[in-house]
């Protein structure tokens, strides 16, 4: 393995109530990563304890964030006094729980180099929940700090939370200008990105709000937005958009993918696999890299059953890895190529809801994964 090292990692984890065969105290919890070559997914299980409940559509722990130094930022159910004796289920539907009031918290794993064993950290509580898809792990030299920006009401100014391993035990929040442009526009949350020194805020209908965290964090904060290439804007909450699209950095460059269809020569719609890449941020300049019809790609695919979207390989920007049933296949889309398949081994979400929401790239020292 080399320095550049990454696995595909599933973001929700497994569920077990004792690991390595041996009921866990409390105070001795620890996770297991399950770690693999690319296209085969990696996974992380975790102790009951922190996942209690069943898992279902709108309730279920999320790796949110993670980071070079093996720190994962899980979203899960709050502590409970015993951990349930469950297995690790999943209900095909939502419990209409609400997300305001949900008793959740966000947790810290840290891989150590010396065994699966992890430091488990407890974020302090804090007024309203955080989105997920909105929280983000920078890693800052001898210490990790974790940016949440809260968007449930925004007029002139979203909200910023911010906690460090290396400060006292509690939260600094602030608030941040928003682009007028996105006034009263219920944003996406489908994730973040932590590149050129910026945390980038992805919402797949319209674009990408960013900014420096140290900037953030002063009493002028402000967020800067990128738009989507031209004529990929959609109405606010369009649905399984994760499915079709994904943002994502490759060769050190932003890039975005979708499926999405277009017009050919005898006006019968043609589905397509389009890639931009992001060449100036500060003008909002995009570069289309392919246009490619999916027949260049399968011939004999039908236009109702199109794959989904997986990831952007973090290495090479023309590949991308979708989801087509039971496999996760690598393709070359410029060419419209199939590089690789391997069987998808990821088990929650059910194979009908996979997408880009529920798994990313995860670049990795080689010392973290030895022996995994």
């Amino acid at each position: 393995m080399t320095d550049g090292q990454w696995v595909i990692l599933t973001c929700i984890p497994r569920v077990a109530h004792c690991l390595a065969g041996t009921l866990l105290a409390v105070a001795d919890l620890r996770t297991r990563l399950t770690a693999s070559t690319p296209p085969r997914a990696s996974w992380l299980t975790v102790h009951r304890f922190f996942a209690p409940d069943y898992k279902a559509l709108d309730n279920y722990p999320y790796i949110a964030s993670a980071n070079r130094r093996g720190l994962h930022l899980c979203a899960s159910q709050q502590l409970v006094d015993e951990p349930l004796t469950r297995l690790d289920g999943f209900i095909g539907k939502e419990l209409g729980l609400d997300d305001e009031h949900a008793n959740k918290a966000f947790f810290l794993f840290k891989r150590t180099t010396t065994g699966s064993g992890r430091h488990v950290f407890l974020l302090p509580k804090f007024p309203r929940m955080i989105n997920p898809g909105n929280a983000c792990l920078v890693d800052d030299g001898d210490k990790d700090d974790f940016y949440g920006l809260e968007t449930t009401r925004f007029i002139r100014y979203v909200g910023l939370h911010y906690w460090s391993t290396g400060s006292i035990n509690q939260w600094l929040y602030r608030n941040l200008t928003y682009p007028e442009s996105l006034w009263f526009r219920p944003w996406g949350a489908h994730g973040t990105i932590y590149h050129n020194c910026k945390i980038w805020w992805v919402d797949l209908s319209c674009g990408l709000l960013y900014g420096n965290p140290h900037d953030m964090l002063h009493e002028s904060g402000k967020l800067s937005f990128v738009a989507l290439p031209d004529g990929c804007e959609l109405p606010a909450r369009t649905p399984h958009l994760d499915k079709k699209r994904c943002v994502g950095v490759s060769a050190g460059k932003l890039r975005y993918v979708q499926i999405h269809k277009l017009r050919g020569r005898k006006g019968i719609l043609v589905p397509v696999v389009s890639m931009w890449t992001l060449i100036d941020e500060a003008t909002g300049e995009w570069r289309r890299d392919c246009r490619t019809p999916w027949k260049w790609i399968w011939d004999n695919l039908e236009p109702d059953k199109l794959p989904a979207v997986a990831l952007i390989h973090p290495n090479h920007g023309d590949v991308v890895y979708f989801f087509k049933q039971f496999w996760i296949v690598g393709v070359d889309v410029r060419e419209g190529r199939v590089l690789e398949w391997q069987f998808n081994a990821m088990l929650h979400p059910p194979l009908p809801y996979h997408s880009s929401r529920f798994v990313r790239p995860w670049l990795v020292a080689r010392e973290l994964l030895d022996g995994t």
